[in-house]
């Protein structure tokens, strides 16, 4: 079932003055957010297929309406403490477009629950502090403070850099399958 559907808009575009649309995803019982140009849609996880002597995080591979796709946990890929229930999956494309469609690669990234979209600036974002980028560190592109409500502190939540961990993804993805 199709929760949500968007269409992949080039970067150059969404930085423009309008700001750029993020998605709100919840993993490990953390928000985070994520650039929605890089998201195709965001879809119900069923019917996956475990495949032998696979990595952990790598849950299994799915049929998206005839495409077989592979399912990654992603909390699981990042080191947190993964419930394995994550419902829906980000279907993300990735890598530069092929075949008559001009479609790139396909890769799901099941996360426990995809809520909000919001549009963002680039002056809402806030820097990383300065220290090792380890763990899930390595993928932020920065942070977000949300606004405060009834005099409480809004919350912070990461921006994760998609591209980067995708291509961190499929890295992982083609050694574990090679």
């Amino acid at each position: 079932m199709v929760t949500a559907t968007t269409e992949r808009v080039p970067s150059a575009t969404q930085a423009g003055s309008a700001g750029r649309l993020y998605l709100t995803c919840t993993l490990a019982g953390r928000r985070y957010l994520v650039a929605a140009g890089v998201v195709r849609e965001v879809e119900e996880v069923s019917g996956v297929t475990p495949l032998p002597a696979a990595p952990i995080w790598l849950r299994g591979v799915m049929n998206l309406r005839g495409t077989i796709i592979a399912v990654a946990d992603l909390a699981t890929f990042l080191g947190l403490d993964s419930t394995g229930t994550g419902d829906e999956a980000l279907i993300c494309v990735t890598g530069e477009p092929t075949g008559v469609g001009g479609e790139g690669q396909f890769i799901a990234l099941a996360v426990d629950a995809v809520s909000t979209i919001r549009s963002l600036d680039s002056d809402d974002l806030l820097p990383l502090p300065e220290r090792d980028r380890v763990g899930i560190d390595r993928y932020l592109a920065g942070l977000y403070r949300t606004p405060a409500r009834d005099s409480v502190a809004g919350d912070l939540l990461g921006v994760l850099d998609l591209e980067v961990l995708l291509g961190a993804l499929l890295g992982a993805l083609d050694s574990a399958l090679t």
